[in-house]
């Protein structure tokens, strides 16, 4: 059965990178840098491409949401350990996630790039937030490599 799942999976995430691809490739060899916003044909299909991506990633994600919330029910009841390890690494995630936003500033953005992007401050906060998580999971890595490295040394 669990074969079964990663095998549609898979295949569904083939076929919308595909399609997400095709889309792309057709929006590509239409563009010309020469348009203007008269124009309407290209910027309705650049509109049709960029939500038929959008929803595609959607899809993508709730279906990999979805397969993952599937396999940790099933194998809640095989091999509790392995779930529980998951549980953990979930929560860690969300804790360094929650963290990172506290310590954001909300000012990763120069004001004048927010008005050019329609963009706010909180858009900006979470942006910060995303890149200190980053900096916390490459630096949490190192760590983890240099200790691994060290414990096999010292035996």
């Amino acid at each position: 059965m669990e074969h079964k799942l990663r095998k549609i999976y898979f295949t569904i995430v083939i076929v919308l990178a595909i399609l997400a691809g095709i889309a792309a490739i057709v929006f590509a060899s239409g563009f010309d840098p020469k348009t203007t916003a008269a124009d309407a044909g290209i910027h309705t299909f650049f509109g049709i491409a960029y939500w038929t991506c959008v929803a595609f990633a959607a899809i993508a994600i709730l279906g990999m949401l979805g397969f993952a919330l599937y396999q940790i029910i099933v194998n809640l009841k095989e091999q509790p350990k392995k779930v529980r390890g998951t549980i953990i690494g979930v929560v860690a995630f969300v804790v360094v996630f929650a963290l990172s936003y506290l310590l954001s500033s909300g000012t990763d953005l120069t004001p004048e790039f927010l008005i050019k992007t329609n963009s706010t401050e909180s858009l900006s906060k979470l942006i910060g937030a995303a890149a200190i998580s980053v900096y916390m999971f490459a630096g949490g890595a190192l760590l983890s490599i240099i200790y691994n490295e060290v414990t096999k040394k010292l035996k």
